[in-house]
């Protein structure tokens, strides 16, 4: 692997042994940062939402059997109204569009669902908001919510809320979601650019982000290898999603 030369000061360990380590609260944020395919979603149902007490997922995909396999048991409630969306009815729900059509209409339509529901959830508490198309939900050109995104990194904590977000690359999500964070995963990303970006936001060493990032080795039929940081111990590690 090319990271062993890159990596020395950095403890690498299997999928299992993270799996079993990893502790998360819901009054802590978590960013992933990957290009497609790298295993962000795996992630995220792996590690993040079984952790969660109380969760809505925000999909912007057409409803499928991936879909339906891991979120259609009775533990999760599905809408496309953020009124629905209660603990008593369901501790999890998923959050998305019954019907897609013209990209322009389904653009419209997921910027007042998702904001609608990003604003419910933030008024009230313990409620953990995980949004797996972090660069569609705040770049300008789609739904333009980086606003109300950056709000949750900066103020949701203290009512025990939390925001888990992924994206492919560092631009257009706020720096919040790296400064104001817990939890960060990286995947490969060879522009120096990016890798700088994310180093100097995470309050971390630029030289050892860019001696790792760019070395982890990625496969879209196999997962990715990461480099894991938490902001709080300062602790890092690197493995490799299982898909």
């Amino acid at each position: 692997m090319a990271v062993v030369d890159t990596t020395r000061a950095i403890e690498e360990v299997s999928y299992e042994e993270f799996l079993r380590n990893f502790r998360y609260r819901q009054d802590q944020h978590v960013t992933i940062c990957g290009p497609t395919g790298c295993g962000k979603s795996v992630l995220i149902t792996d590690l993040i939402i079984p952790q969660q007490p109380y969760a809505v997922y925000f999909s912007s995909k057409p409803r499928d059997a991936t879909m339906d396999g891991i979120f259609g048991s009775k533990d999760w409630g599905f809408t496309d109204d953020p009124r629905d969306i209660h603990p008593d009815v369901h501790k999890k729900w998923v959050v998305g569009l019954k019907r897609f059509g013209d990209p322009e209409d389904v653009r419209e339509r997921h910027r007042i669902l998702f904001g609608r529901t990003l604003r419910k959830l933030f008024s009230q508490s313990g409620w953990a908001a995980d949004l797996d198309e972090g660069r569609y939900i705040c770049d300008p050109k789609y739904l333009g919510l980086s606003d109300i995104v950056a709000q949750w990194y900066i103020q949701a904590r203290s009512d025990h809320k939390s925001v888990v977000l992924a994206t492919q690359r560092p631009r257009w999500v706020p720096l919040e979601a790296f400064d104001q964070v817990t939890h960060l995963f990286f995947f490969n990303d060879d522009d120096e650019q990016n890798v700088k970006r994310m180093a100097e936001a995470a309050g971390a060493s630029r030289r050892q982000f860019e001696g790792v990032i760019p070395h982890l080795s990625i496969s879209e039929s196999e997962g990715g290898q990461f480099l894991y940081y938490n902001r709080a111990t300062k602790q890092k590690l690197v493995s490799k999603v299982e898909m």
